[in-house]
């Protein structure tokens, strides 16, 4: 449990009429075309004022900011300013949502705003020692009727905080280890002054086709793995005609050092040393100079490593409605005692899961821990009341957290909850996303009762035929919409490459030994290429005998051509898998991460052989 000296969000307050006036006055000056919600003048949680969405010109939701609204002082109308609690700071970065503060002009009828960014923050932060610290807001920061500016630098705040929203506590622990490694190794290295003018040129080129993937093809991967920096560099320490040994690491986008650094010429500094201070790899080639000879394929075969750190262990955003139902129920199955929901339930509110985490939790948290003097700040894993049993004293903690908020409670300590099993950032996203395409309750997406002692959704054992097929069904009908989407919104220069029918065009899937006692369900597939032009298509069925290919065609009748629906296509690929992924805690996620790594490795590999 880690405990830090922080400062804690404000308490409570109650409305004045001039908070009143000020919500009036953004009401009216914000362009309702782009943005929808409304201003809480009242609200038992503090610190916040309203969501308000984002939308296009088609009026399609982008996303949603949090925003605090104050009223400005008639001494800074001209140079707008406003005393800001540093509470305010400590709300701001712990808001998985942009957050924006808004001043209201009250005079003008205008309004003013500014991010409250993490840079921002412990900028102001830092600024004095009082309760408040002034902060300057630019005056061409303006919300008025004819300034309509806001709309897209709030669209790409909002931009920049979805691609944050990939920062996962492992890579988070990831990107600690690199800053300490880089803060260590910064002894160590200069700029490449002995390096010849074409030894420059090779590593230079080297560094392009590494930098040039990681930006183009697989920047999904470089906005996660290395988020907050712009180039990967290298630092030699040797380099021959026939040998090099080098290491590569991060380029902060705050930093302006050269990209090729060499080690110092030193005695007294042996490669060796690099091991003691957190360097964990020196790549080295010893009877030939792969950067030299063999750029791209070495930019390649080292970028495949970064890969496997990433592919199949990170559960990417994907903006899909049924993924984030999948994802959300998923969550509150396995923490429904703890969050004091009942074990029966089929729908939530949204808002009422968001309250639980942020606001009413936390304090629970605080209240039935004993901290030491001085800490004000706290994280608290949660996974250790995962797939926990219904206990009365859960309702009790509850409800004396609520009754304190109502009461203007003021905790001590502010605690944020984090887990392992499920990452917070994407439950976030997934309530923002369904909430700004205004569906605003979480409902269970598959059928029958949630056994607690199984590996996911149900248990192998006690499974109804009916259940299985139900499950399967809806599994199926939503997994080609989630693959799709995820390979565009992350990978869209490889679509073609990672699409889910990579060289078919039809794939059938059926349910085998569904429900026969004693055998465990498994999935009947083949893979079909169309002789001509043709959509392509994913067809599911419970029964094997209803599936247009029936196995006994296929080995007793050595079948390879299926027409279907006036469509000639060749078997291409015909067998069996388990159905395990239907029983993992989200299907949907595991398969998709399961078919991602293998079309990425098969690319990877497809591309090193054409090199």
């Amino acid at each position: 449990m880690s405990k830090t000296n922080h400062t804690k969000p404000a308490s409570f307050t109650s409305t004045t009429p001039s908070e009143e006036r000020s919500a009036d006055i953004l009401q009216y000056c914000l362009d309702r075309n782009f943005i929808k919600g409304n201003i809480k003048t009242t609200d038992k949680y503090p610190n916040s004022d309203g969501l308000l969405t984002i939308t296009d010109a088609q009026n399609m939701p982008l996303g949603m900011i949090d925003i605090q609204l104050k009223t400005l002082q008639t001494a800074h109308i001209k140079n707008p300013r406003y005393q800001c609690e540093r509470s305010q700071f400590a709300y701001a970065e712990q808001n998985l949502l942009p957050f924006i503060l808004i001043v209201a002009d009250q005079i003008n009828e205008v309004a003013y705003w500014l991010h409250l960014d993490d840079k921002t923050c412990q900028t102001y932060k830092e600024k004095g020692k009082g309760k408040t610290v002034m902060v300057p807001i630019p005056s061409t920061n303006l919300i008025s009727k004819k300034n309509k500016n806001y709309i897209s630098e709030w669209t790409q705040i909002i931009g920049d905080r979805i691609d944050r929203i990939q920062l996962y506590p492992q890579v988070q622990e990831q990107l600690k280890s690199l800053q300490l490694q880089l803060g260590k190794l910064g002894k160590y290295f200069q700029p490449a002054y002995s390096l010849e003018g074409q030894d420059i040129r090779e590593i230079h080129q080297f560094l392009d086709h590494y930098n040039s993937m990681l930006d183009r093809e697989f920047k999904a991967i470089k906005d996660i793995l290395f988020y907050g920096c712009w180039k990967i560099s290298i630092g030699i320490i040797e380099y021959k005609k026939a040998s090099s040994r080098f290491i590569l690491f991060p380029q902060s986008y705050y930093t302006n050092a050269p990209l090729i650094r060499e080690l110092k010429k030193d005695d007294t500094i042996k490669p060796e040393d690099l091991f003691e201070d957190g360097i964990s790899v020196i790549v080295s080639s010893n009877q030939t100079n792969s950067i030299k000879n063999e750029p791209k394929k070495t930019a390649l075969n080292l970028l495949r490593g970064d890969i496997k750190k990433f592919i199949g262990k990170t559960n990417l955003a994907v903006d899909n409605a049924f993924l984030a139902h999948e994802y959300l129920a998923s969550f509150i199955n396995t923490f429904q005692a703890y969050l004091g929901i009942s074990k029966e339930w089929d729908d939530l509110e949204i808002q009422r899961l968001h309250d639980l985490l942020f606001i009413i939790m936390p304090v629970v948290a605080e209240q039935t821990t004993n901290y030491a003097a001085g800490v004000q700040y706290d994280i608290t894993n949660i996974d250790h009341f995962a797939d926990m049993h219904e206990k009365p004293y859960f309702l009790q903690r509850i409800s004396k957290a609520e009754e304190s908020i109502e009461k203007k409670y003021v905790p001590n300590v502010y605690v944020s909850l984090t887990s392992v099993k499920f990452d917070f950032n994407l439950l976030i996203y997934f309530m923002d996303r369904l909430k700004i395409s205004e569906i605003n309750r979480i409902k269970k997406v598959y059928p029958g009762k949630y056994y607690r002692g199984g590996s996911g959704i149900m248990a192998l054992k006690n499974l109804e035929k009916s259940i299985l097929e139900e499950s399967a069904e809806l599994f199926f009908k939503h997994f080609k919409d989630a693959y799709g989407k995820m390979v565009d919104q992350h990978f869209p220069l490889l679509k073609d490459d990672l699409g889910l029918f990579a060289e078919n065009d039809l794939l059938i899937f059926s349910l085998f030994k569904a429900g026969q006692q004693g055998h465990k369900p498994c999935l009947l597939f083949q893979r079909l290429k169309a002789r001509g032009l043709a959509d392509k298509k994913l067809l599911f069925f419970k029964n094997e005998f209803d599936s247009p290919i029936l196995q006994a065609e296929i080995y007793e009748q050595k079948k390879r051509t299926l027409t279907y629906e006036g469509v000639t296509y060749d078997l291409q690929v015909n067998g069996t898998t388990p159905l395990d992924f239907l029983f993992t805690k989200t299907p949907i996620y595991t398969l998709l991460n399961e078919i991602l790594k293998e079309r990425i490795q098969s690319y990877i590999t497809k591309e090193y052989t054409r090199i």
